[in-house]
C-alpha cells in the first residue's frame, strides 16, 4: 500500500495535535489537573488549616498554615507546598517552584506548628474562588522507602 503525501501530512498533523493537547491553555494559565490525591494517601494523623480561611482580593504576601500532629509519630515536612484551584468540582495545580531549597522540619507527636507560606508569586493568578494548599509529609524513621502522606487545607479568595 502506497501512502499519498496528503495522508502523511494529515497523520502528522493529528499526531502533533494529540501530543500538544495536554499543554493547551483552556483559560487558566499554567494549571494542570491535580494528581496528588492519586499519588499519596491522605494522612489520618496530621491535619492542616489555613489561618486566613477567607482572603480578600487584595491578597497578602503570606498565609499562615497551622499543622497539627494527632499521633505519637514524629513527621518530617518541608517548606514546599502546592497551591491548587477548584474549577467545576475538579482541582487544578499551579506549577511548583522547582528552585525552592526544601529544608526538613520535624513535627513532634501531639504538637502543632504555625508556618508562614509565601503566596506573593501567585497574586496575578489568584482570582475569587476556592483554593487549597497541599503538602507532603513523611514519618521520621530510618526506612529509606518510607511513604509520603498528603495533608491539605482549603481557603477562599473573595
Amino acid at each position: 500500500m502506497k501512502l499519498k503525501k496528503t495522508d502523511i501530512l494529515i497523520f502528522s498533523l493529528l499526531l502533533v495535535a494529540i501530543i500538544a493537547l495536554p499543554f493547551v491553555d483552556f483559560g487558566e494559565p499554567s494549571l494542570r489537573r491535580s494528581n496528588l490525591e492519586r499519588r499519596y494517601p491522605i494522612s489520618n494523623n496530621v491535619s492542616m488549616m489555613v489561618h486566613e480561611a477567607y482572603i480578600s482580593a487584595s491578597l497578602p504576601d503570606f498565609v499562615t498554615l497551622i499543622v497539627t500532629n494527632h499521633s505519637n509519630i514524629t513527621y518530617i515536612y518541608g517548606i514546599r507546598v502546592s497551591i491548587e484551584k477548584e474549577i467545576d468540582n475538579t482541582w487544578y495545580r499551579f506549577p511548583d517552584d522547582e528552585f525552592v531549597a526544601d529544608i526538613g522540619f520535624e513535627l513532634f507527636p501531639y504538637s502543632s506548628i504555625e508556618r508562614e507560606i509565601y503566596i506573593g508569586r501567585f497574586h496575578d493568578r489568584l482570582f475569587p474562588g476556592r483554593y487549597r494548599i497541599a503538602k507532603t509529609i513523611f514519618e521520621r524513621d530510618d526506612n529509606p522507602r518510607r511513604r509520603a502522606e498528603l495533608v491539605m487545607a482549603e481557603f477562599m479568595v473573595e
